[in-house]
């Protein structure tokens, strides 16, 4: 069983913060690659993390819904 990676970003301009979760990745280095569009290239990373757990806690750090 694979761990899932969880990413939270934000906007370069803005202030709200996005949670996605990937299941299909094992590693986190083809989500952070400079070639890669899976996270729109204007978005600052704050968090990247392998686990599940990590999607509630990020949750209640940035306040998402």
């Amino acid at each position: 069983m694979n761990a899932p990676v969880v990413v939270v970003y934000r906007k370069e301009r803005g202030r709200k913060h996005y949670l996605k979760i990937f299941k299909e990745y094992m590693t986190i280095d083809r989500i952070i690659a400079q070639k890669s569009r899976i996270i729109p290239r204007d978005c600052i990373i704050e968090e990247i993390g392998l686990g599940s757990n990590l999607s509630k806690i990020y949750k209640k750090k940035y306040k998402i819904k």
